[in-house]
């Protein structure tokens, strides 16, 4: 798939953020293609309607894709949960090589380019902030898949539910050790709250 490729998680909440988000995406990035992936967690028909609009608004807006909706809407999911981007996460994700995961309470201010095209060095990631739990995360798929991420999270996952209480993502950062870089965003993103 051509373009770059932008996941988001999307909520009942939320909505108007990443409405917000990708208008200002699109905006700032006319001369690029944008795919957008938004993890649906308990959206209306009536947000994802109102989503869908900017595929006709913008013309650099050649696909929003939902994707699976999360059995209990109120429980927060991280974003790099196995299932995500694992290999039982649908063929769709089966044939992305990269995905940018933005955070809904982010807004574009300028060209996400160089973002992008930032160079991972062979890690498997890179993020804007030193831990895992990021609002930017630029995410290798093929290495992903190849070290079988999604595998070794379940595989460990039992030995870390009664130690950790966010565990998810204690896992995922033992897993990841090592393997991510960091990402500078200030050129291209800043929070909504900011704006």
């Amino acid at each position: 798939m051509n373009g770059i490729t932008v996941a988001s998680q999307g909520n009942l909440k939320d909505s108007q953020l990443l409405n917000n988000l990708y208008h200002s995406i699109l905006q700032h990035n006319s001369q690029h293609a944008f795919n957008f992936l938004v993890f649906d967690n308990g959206m209306t028909s009536g947000q994802r309607l109102r989503l869908l609009k900017l595929t006709r608004k913008f013309e650099n807006c050649t696909h929003l894709t939902f994707i699976g909706a999360a059995t209990n809407p109120k429980k927060r999911h991280p974003i790099l949960s196995p299932d995500r981007f694992g290999y039982d996460s649908g063929q769709y994700l089966n044939y992305l090589s990269r995905v940018l995961y933005l955070d809904q309470h982010l807004l574009c201010t300028n060209n996400l380019a160089p973002l992008w095209q930032f160079e991972l060095g062979g890690k498997t990631l890179a993020v804007n902030q030193p831990h895992l739990d990021a609002q930017v995360i630029l995410l290798d798929l093929k290495r992903w898949r190849r070290q079988k991420i999604a595998q070794q999270v379940a595989a460990l996952t039992p030995d870390f539910v009664s130690h950790y209480r966010h565990h998810e993502l204690a896992v995922l950062e033992h897993v990841l050790a090592n393997q991510w870089a960091l990402l500078s965003t200030a050129h291209c993103l800043c929070s909504q709250a900011q704006a």
